[in-house]
């Protein structure tokens, strides 16, 4: 018997229940023809007690084909004999009723599938297999709200786990690395040398996990079964990778500084020019070295008094750090931060969107927007909710004022800290604001 462990004491135990004939049917339903499955349905939505000779008149088959399959509904429980009448477990049919349903092409495995699926398991288990208070009032809102509520909490969960069996950490970095997040069963199994029973546990597992959900669908006649992500995540992943800024030609990018760190640099050499003398705070002055004596009068790396700047205590310190250290040293001033004119959370949340351009290629602005998915601004966090009848990850709308927010983000704060570079792009009959994460911000924000 297989079994997952995550970190933070969640423990799923398949045989905490009666998994085996979860499997059981699982199995049966797999390898099912389009006959077999018609007159599943037709018991299942038949009387409890009904004769198998009116369902072969019904079905249009003899008495001979439909006992074969019967039979073998008997052996999973889902039918006894009595003369020529058949009696149908309730708890059975139920069970039924919720697989056969993934067969229709219009199944989704979401929040609503994994409802259903937990309420195989007795209830009194689910607080010790997902690590839940036992006073909560309601166990499916407890489960969303710990590890499905937000991309990052649940990517958080996925980082966590713990796989008992490498096999199954494989199968698992194939499907998110699959085209379109998707897995063939059969793939699977043959890759893996899977036996049909092994894979139903551990496709159970990875359901019980919230990691990947059995479907089926038709295709040349004959039912494939596949294995995707939960229905909500997967429209989440197709989105990000729909909205992935394509990287722009570097040699049609101007650059508007040539040092990543050309701010702390700047910064510096004003610094060192104050230290040998007052400077007058009026006069003549590149835009860069504007800015940078503004930051020095900001972090009290200097000071005015009477039209001349002057160092402050601190002021040699800094210009004895090295340009990874003056920038990290921005990056963490208080004062600095209260600047953005933000709480912490919205700028993390903001810088949190350049992993999405952290592969050291030129991006342009307007086109990496398409595809931020994070909360700006005062805006609500995305988080899984239900609209309408159905649960999905709402994405927050960016308007004008939330772009601009994060324009000053990356082309402010993070190119002042070095780790965003910044230009224009030309190309194309048209130019845009384009920015590259720099080795040192790869560095800092690589999970």
């Amino acid at each position: 018997m297989l079994e997952l462990t995550a970190v933070k004491k969640q423990r799923i135990q398949l045989s905490d229940y009666d998994y085996q004939k979860d499997i059981a049917h699982r199995i049966l339903l797999a390898e099912a023809s389009d006959f077999d499955l018609e007159v599943i349905e037709e018991i299942l939505f038949s009387p409890l007690r009904v004769s198998y000779k009116k369902i072969a008149r019904h079905m249009e088959c003899t008495e001979e084909k439909l006992l074969l399959l019967l039979q073998k509904l008997k052996e999973v429980g889902l039918v006894t004999f009595e003369g020529d009448q058949i009696l149908i477990d309730k708890e059975s049919r139920k069970h039924f009723e919720f697989f056969i349903s993934r067969f229709d092409p219009a199944f989704r495995p979401d929040f609503d599938a994994i409802q259903a699926l937990l309420r195989r398991v007795p209830i009194h288990l689910l607080p010790s297999w997902y690590a839940l208070p036992r006073t909560s009032n309601n166990i499916f809102t407890s489960i969303l709200e710990k590890y499905l509520l937000t991309p990052q909490i649940f990517q958080r969960y996925l980082a966590e786990l713990h796989f008992n069996d490498p096999v199954i950490s494989r199968i698992v970095k194939d499907l998110f690395a699959a085209p379109d997040y998707t897995l063939s069963a059969r793939d699977v199994m043959t890759r893996y040398k899977l036996s049909r029973p092994h894979f139903a546990e551990v496709a159970l597992l990875l359901e019980f996990h919230f990691i990947a959900y059995l479907s089926y669908r038709k295709e040349e006649g004959r039912w494939v079964e596949f294995l995707t992500p939960f229905y909500e995540w997967h429209n989440y992943l197709r989105f990000l990778k729909e909205t992935e800024p394509m990287p722009l030609d570097k040699k049609k990018v101007m650059r508007s500084h040539a040092s990543d760190f050309a701010f702390v640099e700047e910064m510096g050499r004003l610094l060192e020019a104050l230290l040998r003398q007052p400077l007058p705070l009026k006069g003549e002055k590149a835009p860069l070295t504007e800015r940078a004596l503004q930051k020095l009068l900001l972090l009290q790396l200097a000071t005015e008094e009477k039209g001349l700047l002057y160092p402050m205590e601190g002021a040699r310190q800094w210009v004895e750090k090295d340009l990874e250290n003056r920038a990290l040293y921005l990056y963490r001033h208080p004062l600095n931060l209260a600047a953005m004119g933000s709480n912490e959370r919205q700028i993390r949340e903001g810088e949190k969107t350049i992993r999405r351009a952290g592969r050291g290629e030129w991006m342009g602005f307007d086109d990496f927007c398409k595809g931020v998915s994070v909360a700006l601004g005062e805006g609500p966090s995305v988080m899984l909710r239900k609209e309408g009848k159905h649960y999905q990850y709402a994405r927050a709308v960016q308007g004008e004022e939330e772009k601009n927010w994060l324009k000053r983000i990356l082309f402010d704060w993070l190119f002042e800290t070095g780790m965003v570079a910044v230009g224009t792009f030309k190309g194309g009959g048209s130019t845009q604001d384009a920015f590259l994460v720099t080795p040192f911000g790869r560095f800092c924000f690589e999970e």
